[in-house]
């Protein structure tokens, strides 16, 4: 069961290290998604940058790494807690990519894919009432916003277990605190490539 439990865990972070906007935008423009735009290795920086539906494959791919790391840790059988840890190892290969010097992307859309599948009730009512918002002002944070802020509620309501209505506040907190340093060294890039006035 060890053996799997590491298989689980260590698989997550080699699923979510795949760079899929790095490789989609190198492949079409030949150039770093990471230094365009806001700076996120993620799907709405793609769509701003490149396209539409280059980004719309970005998130498609990345909500899948995410749920495929859950679905192959539950296959592999392990216990819940490894389960989540996988969740959360996949989340973190998406960020910290060892392909890519450790710089990702924030992992919204990973996590988004990890929660669907532990919690695919609540998260497909609240992804289906925030893709309105999403439409109609193309705001990605304000999509992940509504699809994870109640999520924790909704969970309870539902009655599920304490530790996955837990892992509901967590997993989220992470991705908006590494959306927080993202848009704080975004800033700082951009102060620190100002021309010196006269």
């Amino acid at each position: 069961m060890a053996v799997f439990i590491i298989l689980a865990i260590a698989g997550g972070y080699v699923i979510g290290s795949c760079p899929t906007a790095y490789l989609v935008v190198y492949r079409l423009r030949h150039f770093d998604i990471r230094e365009c735009g806001d700076g996120n290795m993620g799907a709405m920086n793609v769509v701003r940058e490149v396209g539409f539906w280059p980004g719309a494959l970005v998130a498609v791919v990345d909500i899948g790494k995410g749920a495929a790391a859950i679905a192959i840790a539950k296959g592999l059988g392990v216990s819940d807690f490894a389960v989540l840890m996988t969740g959360l190892a996949v989340v973190t290969g998406h960020a910290f990519p060892f392909l890519l010097q450790w710089r990702g992307g924030v992992g919204a859309a990973t996590a988004l894919g990890v929660l669907l599948v532990l919690l695919p009730r609540e998260v497909s009512i609240l992804a289906s009432a925030a893709a309105l918002p999403l439409l109609a002002t193309a705001n990605a944070n304000l999509f992940f916003g509504l699809s994870f802020g109640p999520l924790f509620l909704v969970a309870l309501l539902f009655g599920e277990p304490r530790g996955f209505v837990a892992y509901s506040v967590g997993l989220p907190v992470l991705v908006g605190t590494n959306h927080l340093i993202h848009e704080k060294a975004f800033h700082f890039r951009q102060r620190t490539a100002l021309p010196p006035g006269p």
